[in-house]
């Protein structure tokens, strides 16, 4: 630990030493270059690399100029933000507005098969807060002998399990629908939680 500690304090030393003769350097330089045109270009140069840049060098309005492109860019980005605060807050005010004016707000989803079309409908608390639904229900539609059959296939309240339609063997033959097909229906639902 001891020798550690030594390592530790002896790279320290050197740093701190090597810091200090690179600043006297700079300085040493940046004094002569004043006597000897010469040497000016490579004083400015280290005091721009040691962080003490001479006044009015390139280095100094690269700085500036850097600076100025960093304040652009973020006056960019906050224009940005205030555009996108704007329009949400024009957008909630439009669904406030909406929500005022539906009174049922359902949703839709239909998935064609080859003997029929399954839609599952879902009924939302509001406009403004799609993800809380009260109730759902599936349902098949098939034209059978030009006339319109629609079988309701399930239904699931919030927080419930679905509670799918027991559907006779006559009801079976009414709609021309083997229990094969029933079950693919069923299946095509799209209840929005699988308890």
């Amino acid at each position: 630990m001891k020798a550690l500690k030594g390592m530790f304090g002896t790279a320290i030393g050197f740093a701190m030493a090597a810091a200090f003769s690179a600043g006297i350097i700079a300085l040493v330089l940046s004094l002569a270059a004043e006597q000897l045109p010469g040497l000016k270009a490579l004083g400015t140069q280290l005091r721009c690399i040691a962080g003490i840049p001479a006044e009015g060098s390139a280095c100094v309005a690269e700085k500036f100029a850097a600076l100025e492109a960093a304040h652009r860019a973020v006056e960019a980005e906050r224009d940005d933000l205030v555009r996108q605060a704007t329009e949400y807050e024009a957008r909630r005010k439009e669904l406030e507005a909406l929500n005022g004016l539906v009174e049922n707000y359902s949703q839709f989803q239909t998935e064609t098969l080859r003997f029929g079309k399954v839609s599952t409908g879902i009924r939302f608390a509001s406009v403004l807060k799609p993800e809380v639904w009260s109730e759902a229900w599936c349902y098949l539609d098939r034209d059978v002998r030009g006339l319109r059959r629609q079988i309701t296939l399930g239904n699931q309240t919030s927080g419930e399990a679905v509670r799918w339609t027991r559907v006779s063997p006559a009801q079976l033959s009414d709609a021309d629908l083997t229990r094969a097909q029933l079950d693919q229906a069923k299946a095509a639902c799209h209840f929005p939680e699988a308890l």
